[in-house]
């Protein structure tokens, strides 16, 4: 099998597909739907990597903040010598070097401020973001497809409804999770037959029955993995 690459390396794209070699717009995108949905998928990973970086950058910076006022409070005079050397007129550590109102003022405005996690003064890439709610990915698609549609399609359908349906698979729409289920409940009762049978305990029998119910396993998770990401595409 090729990678999404290599296959992308090869095949055209979907408008030149259906530009330059006369494909139905419905098999086009069904051929360039696997290197879509990968690209969008890339797209998707980044912008949530960059922001799992910002809030742990957020976080650690709050934590530094906090430690630097824990350490500044444990330098209050709070021992009961140091309280009693000030009533007698002894300088304390703090004492010895007093600084007027307006030194600890300046000083307190060149400490950087550190954002709250909350804060959206970075904003994050735009994915589907308030200023184009179309993902990059499918935009640039769009922009394409309108040249080769004809002049009067956008009358009768929007060019984005066009573009999102087509790039969806049918599982994005629908998941047969009833289907699933019950292929999954008739491995899974194939598999405590085989566990329950006692007919044939020689060597070579059980061998047969391992080799069986590790064919069955091997269904099962294929059959689980294929309903699990069903159901991810399903959710986004």
């Amino acid at each position: 099998n090729l990678s999404t690459e290599e296959f992308d390396a090869a095949i055209p794209g979907v408008v030149s597909l259906i530009s330059e070699f006369g494909i139905e717009p419905s098999i086009a995108f069904a051929i360039s739907r696997p290197s879509i949905a990968q690209a969008i998928a890339v797209v998707d990973t980044a912008a949530e990597s960059e922001k799992q970086s910002r809030r742990l950058s957020t976080e650690k910076a709050q934590v530094d903040r906090n430690v630097e006022l824990a350490d500044d409070s444990t330098k209050a005079p709070t021992d009961e010598g140091e309280k009693a050397a000030s009533q007698n007129g002894t300088p304390t550590k703090q004492e010895s070097s007093p600084k007027n109102e307006e030194e600890t003022s300046s000083e307190m405005k060149d400490i950087p401020q550190v954002a709250d996690a909350t804060s959206t003064s970075t904003p994050g890439p735009i994915v589907n973001g308030v200023h184009d709610p179309w993902h990059p990915v499918l935009k640039p698609l769009m922009e394409s497809l309108r040249p080769i549609l004809r002049e009067d399609f956008e009358s009768t359908l929007s060019l984005p409804f066009y573009t999102t349906f087509w790039t969806l698979a049918l599982h994005d729409m629908v998941v047969f999770s009833n289907t699933y289920e019950t292929e999954i409940k008739k491995h899974v009762t194939a598999l405590g037959k085989i566990n329950s049978d006692r007919t044939d305990l020689t060597t070579l029998g059980m061998k047969k029955k391992e080799h069986e119910k590790k064919s069955i396993n091997e269904v099962l998770d294929r059959l689980r993995g294929e309903m699990r990401t069903q159901i991810q595409a399903y959710q986004q």
